[in-house]
């Protein structure tokens, strides 16, 4: 599995779906189709599909997985594993622009969260919070962003080791909400708190360190503190 992971994290899809099937089909020689292993490796497919664009085949399989869930789960009701599926469900429905579907998973996710963690601070909440804020961000609802945003940073913060990179994604797409706004002072306190952390984690020359570099430079510009140009990217 952590080939498989290690090639989605490069970029390298193809190879990593070919890998998926390939361990899909050796386990369903061992196991039922109901197994709890298989759903995993189900829901790994449709998360390279989806990064692929082949949101169709991910639906699917998304919907496969939740009903293995739903149904090796029935007496639980509340499970993390199901809030992770309907967060998938979510990112789906948001990457095809259909935001009132996007937000129906979200919403369920968060339900689900609290029947699960009552009101503790929880990672999985943290992860429904901030798909939400992107969700809002794409929708240029430039508030309701900064709330989801900030609500899973409060968590990351409590619940995640200080240079955990998902804490580092929420500071910088905080930051690039207040930059929509016209704040650059918040957008550029943001983006420099996330590349603390992004330079914990990666070399000076990953594409994150260079897209949180170019956006302080932005900010920096937009206050008067720099000259020059440069447009801001997500």
């Amino acid at each position: 599995m952590m080939t498989s992971y290690s090639k989605c994290t490069k970029g390298d899809y193809g190879k990593a779906l070919a890998h998926y099937v390939n361990v899909h089909q050796i386990i369903l020689t061992h196991l039922p189709v109901e197994h709890p292993i298989v759903a995993k490796i189900f829901s790994s497919i449709a998360n390279v599909q989806l990064r692929q664009q082949q949101y169709k085949e991910a639906l699917i399989l998304y919907g496969s997985v939740l009903k293995i869930q739903e149904k090796r789960l029935t007496e639980v009701k509340h499970h993390p594993d199901i809030v992770l599926t309907l967060n998938n469900f979510g990112v789906l429905y948001r990457y095809q622009k259909d935001y009132i579907k996007a937000k129906e998973y979200f919403e369920r996710a968060l339900r689900m969260c609290e029947g699960c963690f009552s009101n503790n601070p929880h990672p999985a909440r943290a992860r429904t919070l901030h798909n939400m804020g992107e969700m809002y961000l794409d929708q240029k609802n430039f508030d309701d962003a900064i709330r989801n945003f900030e609500m899973a940073i409060v968590i990351r913060v409590e619940t995640l080791p200080d240079d955990d990179l998902s804490t580092a994604d929420s500071y910088y797409k905080l930051g690039y909400s207040w930059f929509a706004k016209n704040d650059y002072a918040q957008a550029l306190n943001y983006f420099t708190r996330s590349r603390g952390i992004y330079q914990m984690k990666h070399r000076p020359d990953h594409v994150d360190i260079k897209r949180v570099h170019r956006s302080i430079a932005i900010a920096q510009t937009s206050l008067g503190m720099r000259r020059g140009s440069i447009s801001l990217a997500t």
